[in-house]
């Protein structure tokens, strides 16, 4: 260690210097492959998860007001209801199956894929 304090302040200067943006120059880099990183992954859900989210949203609402729409046949005695209540399921019906056909593209994995073939035939 006798060495370092028998250099002239200048080089000590120099060395601290240059170690200070040589490890500044390391963590921009790494920073910038973490944002690059951070890119990918946000472009992945923005392309992937967001839509197939919005759409399987609009069919839980489709679904829950087709079950709105049984009830009212269900438990209404007069006829005019029964048949807005069945007009009304039927638009339903047809809403959440363009509604399925919407979350095709996005269903990506395996279980998506299963989950929506399962869903196609029972809607």
């Amino acid at each position: 260690m006798k060495w370092f304090l028998n250099l002239r302040t200048s080089v000590k200067l120099a060395i601290g210097f240059g170690l200070s943006v040589f490890l500044t120059s390391l963590l921009g880099f790494l920073a910038l492959l973490s944002s690059a990183e951070m890119n990918r992954i946000q472009q992945s859900i923005a392309s992937d998860s967001l839509p197939g989210a919005v759409v399987s949203g609009k069919i839980g609402a489709c679904i829950n007001n087709m079950r709105t729409r049984v009830m009212r046949v269900v438990l209404s005695s007069n006829k005019e209801v029964v048949e807005k209540a069945i007009q009304a399921y039927d638009k339903a019906l047809k809403e959440g199956q363009d509604l399925l056909t919407q979350y095709e593209p996005t269903a990506v994995t395996d279980k998506d894929k299963r989950l929506l073939s399962r869903s196609q035939k029972r809607f």
